[in-house]
């Protein structure tokens, strides 16, 4: 069994609280709870690719509108 030294603090060190990492599920009674970090977690992951998807979306869109725009200048200048 892993040798886990545990300590009882009065204070909380925040940055050793922030840097501890958190279980994503604890066990009460034999019931698996999700943690509120791992919730955490899984939201700014989605958050992030979401803001990926926007930002190629615009990119697309302005790609999109200046072709359209070469194509009527292209038909136009004919």
């Amino acid at each position: 069994m892993a040798d886990v030294d545990h300590k009882i603090k009065l204070e909380v060190d925040q940055i050793e609280v922030m840097n501890t990492p958190q279980p994503n599920t604890i066990s009460i009674d034999g019931v698996e709870i999700t943690t509120l970090s791992y919730v955490f977690n899984l939201y700014t992951d989605a958050i992030e690719k979401i803001e990926k998807l926007q930002v190629a979306s615009i990119v697309a869109c302005v790609w999109a509108t200046f072709a359209t725009v070469s194509i009527i200048a292209l038909a136009v200048a004919r």
